[in-house]
């Protein structure tokens, strides 16, 4: 054998290797993507809809953990299938973001009266509520936000500057009756609010 046709031989060799790892990285990344967009899809409350995601995802786990457990001494495809799940983890995530049409409670819970934090929050475009309460280390204001998904990263960075120190909780909402809101309000039904908090 010449060193040409070595070369060719090591080439193709080296070829088919990336291929199947590639392939694996896929399906893995594939799987995870699907595994999100079913929990996000069963949120919502659209039972049909996860369960044929499900039905697709459990097919194409199968095939790419298979092809793991077959070879399980090859360390090219388990860094493959490592690869394909943080690649899906992430793709997974922007899936969840941009295809989420449900709403979000955004509760927090802010030493005094919170009446500044609301009216910056309120400036801003978001409608803000607030309450008074007891905390354990005397009077708290309780102010409570609901918004659209797909703007929840923008209310979040305008709460890291407004109110950084706040005790903050998430709660995804299954059923919202909006009501009218001053012109400019962030409306639970997809209008924008006004810019961020600089």
């Amino acid at each position: 054998m010449g060193g040409g046709d070595f070369r060719l031989l090591v080439m193709n060799e080296l070829l088919r290797l990336l291929t199947d790892a590639l392939g694996l990285s896929l399906l893995a990344c594939a799987s995870v993507s699907l595994w999100t967009l079913r929990v996000t899809v069963a949120a919502a409350g659209r039972k049909l809809t996860a369960a044929a995601v499900a039905g697709v995802e459990s097919l194409v786990f199968v095939l790419a953990f298979g092809a793991v457990l077959s070879s399980l001494q090859d360390p090219v495809r388990i860094a493959a299938y490592g690869l394909g799940v943080a690649g899906g983890t992430l793709l997974g995530m922007v899936v969840d973001e941009r295809l989420s049409n449900g709403r979000s409670l955004v509760r927090l819970v802010v030493d005094g009266s919170g009446i500044e934090e609301t009216t910056q929050l309120r400036e801003h475009g978001w409608p803000a509520t607030r309450s008074e309460a007891d905390g354990v280390n005397g009077p708290v204001a309780i102010i409570a936000v609901a918004v659209d998904e797909r703007v929840l990263g923008r209310l979040t960075h305008d709460l890291d500057r407004v109110v950084p120190a706040a005790f903050r909780t998430v709660e995804r909402l299954r059923d919202v009756r909006p009501t009218v809101l001053p012109v400019g309000m962030h409306q639970p039904h997809g209008h924008r609010p006004r810019a961020s908090v600089r």
